[in-house]
């Protein structure tokens, strides 16, 4: 969904042993070859939680169940406003596909840090870990 030049997109936030999933984007992809939260941009007349249950099974094979949201960034890049929305996921069925990504990793949240992370990703980590959200 695309208001005003503002973007608005959304991330899955899956746990699994203390770690977080993350996925390296594709050569194809716009920004190819940073790390980010597993997710997409959501389409005119979706909702968030649409979008993502959508997202995930286009770009991962996985079926979701959306939770609360964990946290918003806005993100400006040049002329574009990026709203990024997160959830807390569930994996309800299937095994991680790397169908959109070229690769996913299971990382802490320190540990994602390390990575070449998109802006916004880093952003939300960074305050996912201020406020507790990384557990």
């Amino acid at each position: 969904m695309e208001q005003n030049n503002t973007l608005f997109v959304t991330a899955a936030i899956i746990r699994r042993g203390g770690k977080l999933l993350i996925a390296k984007r594709s050569a194809k992809s716009r920004f190819p070859g940073r790390w980010e939260f597993p997710g997409g941009k959501v389409m005119e007349g979706e909702t968030f939680k649409e979008s993502l249950e959508r997202e995930m099974l286009e770009e991962m094979g996985l079926e979701v169940r959306v939770g609360e949201e964990v946290g918003r960034v806005v993100h400006r890049q040049g002329k574009e406003k990026i709203i990024l929305v997160a959830f807390d996921c569930e994996i309800l069925s299937g095994e991680i596909k790397d169908i959109e990504c070229e690769i996913h990793a299971w990382v802490t949240a320190d540990e994602a840090l390390s990575f070449d992370l998109l802006e916004p990703d880093r952003e939300l980590i960074l305050k996912m870990l201020a406020t507790g959200r990384c557990r």
